[in-house]
């Protein structure tokens, strides 16, 4: 009976495994959440696996240990999409380069609890990270933002003198920053609705700028926030947590094909920054890659890093995707450690030399 068991356990770990590997193939609005789900689930499935094949060879019975590595291996893009272990290209000292930020900052304080400091921590980060552009999800938080709060307001001296150019009004959830001259474009049109619950939201956040550095030729610059779960929204939508997957799965696939559609229209060297509330090889992230972009986190990571900070669900879901071109190449990635916001922000420095 126990050897039983355990074949059966075995058999649902290679399972798990090889479901999450392959499921982000899968179009969530015609298969349904559960791919998606494991696509969710694929690095700590991974994970286990690999410690429980340990555990077996050193117990003797290789023939499982190989098949649950064999069962890894047989997902090799897919791991290589979480578990990078690539350097960039090394930069000289003398390369034009471009350094992009792109971070949900949940409000600037989403547990309302700095809304009356004199300086907020994260928006210093953000002003001491030496980003040339910065691309901000969530900037807006119950109606107010950075130029109506006390915490921000007072900031504001500094943030003129290093950010000039910036997008106005909310632009349904995004923003965009930058050191240099930018022409702001609205590449998807925003379709509002009101949750159950009476919150205001949109379909599409997105919003695009061709931003010329003095060094260098345009780049189209686009930030894009994607459908959450909305678990928040569970009671008051009296919704089970597999509606609001199935749901959010869909939504972000219909939004990574409109997206996908925007970036083929557009021939320029492109950076997408994305809070796409969703995993490295998942349906929406294969989608936005296509055949032409490249994942900054799979050129430049190192390990796991996961990007959203809650330690019992720790995904890698905030992404920067660009298409490489002879003026764009990555130098290098890394991610910060924010003071309120539930989300890391994502840092990657690019060149702009045309000599390579």
């Amino acid at each position: 009976m126990k050897r039983k068991v355990a074949t059966l356990c075995m058999l649902a770990l290679m399972a798990a495994v090889l479901a999450g590997g392959y499921g982000g193939r899968l179009d969530p609005s015609t298969w349904g959440a559960l791919p998606a789900l494991a696509v969710l689930a694929y690095p700590a499935a991974v994970v286990i696996s690999a410690a429980i094949a340990a555990i077996v060879f050193l117990s003797g019975r290789r023939r499982w240990g190989a098949a649950l590595l064999l069962a890894i291996i047989a997902t090799w893009p897919t791991l290589r999409a979480n578990f990078p272990f690539s350097r960039p290209d090394t930069t000289n000292a003398n390369e034009p380069t471009m350094t992009v930020l792109s971070w949900n900052v949940a409000g600037w304080d989403s547990a309302g609890v700095v809304i009356n400091r004199a300086e907020n921590a994260d928006m210093r980060l953000i002003l001491n990270s030496g980003a040339d552009i910065v691309a901000l999800q969530e900037p807006t938080n119950h109606g107010w933002d950075y130029d109506q709060t006390r915490s921000t307001r007072g900031m504001r001296t500094e943030l003129d003198s290093l950010y000039p150019y910036r997008s106005t009004g909310r632009f349904n959830g995004v923003a965009l920053w930058s050191r240099w001259p930018m022409k702001i474009l609205q590449i998807l049109s925003p379709i509002p609705f009101t949750s159950q619950s009476g919150r205001q939201l949109y379909r599409y956040n997105d919003l695009a700028a061709d931003i010329t550095p003095p060094h260098g030729k345009p780049v189209r610059i686009i930030v894009s926030y994607m459908t959450s779960f909305q678990i928040s929204d569970r009671k008051a939508n009296q919704s089970s947590l597999f509606q609001l997957f199935s749901t959010a799965f869909a939504a972000r696939a219909a939004h990574a094909r409109k997206l996908r559609a925007a970036l083929d229209t557009c021939r320029m060297p492109v950076i997408l920054c994305c809070d796409m509330n969703d995993v490295p090889a998942s349906y929406a992230h294969r989608t936005l890659l296509g055949n032409d972009l490249r994942d900054a986190f799979a050129l430049g990571g190192r390990g796991p890093q996961p990007t959203y900070v809650d330690p019992h669900l720790p995904f890698h879901i905030d992404h920067i995707l660009f298409r490489p071109a002879q003026n764009l190449r990555l130098l290098s990635y890394r991610l910060d450690s924010p003071q309120w916001s539930d989300h890391k922000p994502v840092i990657a420095t690019f060149s702009l030399s045309e000599n390579h």
